[in-house]
């Protein structure tokens, strides 16, 4: 397999990789042209700053080659109608788009001193708010999906934190932390993501232009499944793996 790179510094040396490092004032465009022409199989470009160099791209990505391209963006959506308002043309990029995800990065609690607590009712009631999961359907949603991870993340906790009806119990760090986690209560860090598939619901509406904010295009995925970020957050805050402050954090400073 042949793999190139378009990076803007260098970060680390691939080995059996073909990396090219923006110098000289080449820019990231001319960079993907000259890797364009060692016919790569895969192409990786740490930033689409521009028009041309999102409409080089697309094209790299429906003649054959593996494009993974990364964005300067809010969330996986506002990529995708970034590249939308780039220039590039709607059946283009319905073609040639595989998905789009979007990640930050949050504080994870020490699994030795993490502490679980029962939530009050004002701070439940906050917490739906801040959440966005003050109905009935959004909250059973939460249950279901702290469930199906419950096996995977942090799967030596048994109980659930979280009814079909209510959040009963979040996690908090230690007050004192331990020796683990040098008493800081928190040890390493974690990414919260969502992942925009390409569907064909997605594809008609944006073929047919009737989807030209971030608001229209999660409330029509959310019909196929899609998780947000703040959700994904949200569960991991569940099963003890951060706390739902960090996951707020993270979302409210926009990394």
């Amino acid at each position: 397999v042949s793999v190139a790179t378009i990076e803007t510094s260098a970060k680390h040396r691939l080995p059996g990789v073909n990396q090219t490092y923006l110098s000289g004032g080449m820019s990231i465009h001319e960079g993907l042209q000259a890797a364009l022409k060692q016919d790569p199989n895969i192409i990786m470009i740490d930033n689409v700053p521009d028009g041309p160099t999102a409409e080089q791209a697309v094209h790299a990505a429906t003649t054959g080659h593996l494009v993974l391209a990364g964005l300067h963006a809010e969330s996986s959506i506002a990529a995708l109608l970034r590249l939308r308002h780039t220039g590039v043309e709607p059946f283009l990029l319905m073609t040639s788009l595989r998905a789009s995800v979007g990640q930050r990065l949050v504080r994870k609690l020490c699994p030795e001193c993490r502490e679980r607590y029962a939530l009050s009712d004002e701070e439940r009631g906050q917490l739906e708010e801040s959440f966005g999961i003050a109905t009935p359907a959004a909250r059973k949603r939460v249950h279901e999906l702290e469930k199906s991870a419950a096996p995977s993340i942090f799967g030596d906790v048994k109980q659930l934190n979280s009814t079909p009806a209510q959040i009963t119990h979040l996690w908090k760090p230690s007050e004192t932390g331990c020796d683990t986690c040098e008493h800081t209560g928190y040890k390493g860090r974690t990414a919260i993501t969502e992942v925009l598939k390409n569907t064909d619901g997605l594809q008609k509406a944006l073929l047919a232009r009737e989807i030209m904010s971030t608001g229209s295009v999660q409330a029509l995925m959310l019909k196929d499944g899609f998780i947000p970020m703040g959700l994904d957050g949200l569960v991991k805050a569940l099963r003890g793996q951060t706390t739902a402050t960090e996951v707020l954090k993270a979302m409210a400073g926009q990394t």
